[in-house]
Order: C-alpha cells, then structure tokens, then sequence
C-alpha cells in the first residue's frame, strides 16, 4: 500500500490524543468546536496530522491513537 502526504485519513483518539490535540488547537489559535474527547475521530489530510502529532509521536509516550491505527480515507 502506498499513501500520499495529501490523502484524506482518520484516526480515532485516546484520551491523551484528545489532550494533545485540544491543546495543539489552543496554542495555535485555531477556531474548533472543542475539546476533543477519547474515543473522537479526526479526520485531516496526512500531512496536518503528522505536523499536529509530531511531537507526541515518541518512543516512551502516550499513545495517540486507538489501537496505533491511521486509517486512510478512500477518494470520493
């Protein structure tokens, strides 16, 4: 399977994804009807997700995600 940095995905969030985002939300001044809640599904293009979740994505670190699964959206 190959995906491209512009294919629509979604994932479902944990409680510390939710967190993570909400925040990540605040910091960059973005206007949204949050917060996000565990169990939430986001959906954005790949690359926006990588750049919100980047720093959260770590070795040692609550995971972001349900079961670590990004799932990609097909074309409509």
């Amino acid at each position: 399977m190959k995906a491209n940095i512009n294919d629509r995905v979604r994932v479902v969030l944990t409680e510390a994804g939710a967190k993570h985002l909400t925040a990540e939300y605040e910091k960059r001044g973005y206007t949204f009807a949050g917060p996000f809640y565990g169990g939430s599904k986001y959906e954005d293009s790949l690359w926006p997700l990588a750049n919100l979740f980047g720093p959260a994505l770590r070795n040692g670190f609550d995971i972001p995600f349900d079961k670590c699964q990004i799932e990609i959206l097909e074309d409509e």
